[in-house]
């Protein structure tokens, strides 16, 4: 599984397309890899805060250790 915080990136790999050419060119790369080497990939959304890479994006440093609450529902 891979865990994506941003929406439109799970929409690209989900669909391997997007209507934006750019995006488009890396959704195809992408997709054609995922078929050539036979990846069985699935992508799942989590919220941001939940995400442990958001923060150092955002010049945050990261608390290791701290108990987070998951709620999968």
């Amino acid at each position: 599984f891979v865990f994506i915080d941003n929406n439109v990136a799970l929409y690209i790999f989900n669909k391997g397309r997007s209507p934006t050419k750019e995006l488009n060119i890396w959704a195809r790369l992408h997709a054609q890899m995922v078929r050539e080497f036979d990846i069985d990939i699935h992508y799942l959304w989590v919220p941001s805060k939940l995400n442990i890479a958001d923060l150092p994006s955002r010049g945050k440093s990261i608390n290791l250790g701290k108990e987070v609450s998951l709620s999968l529902e």
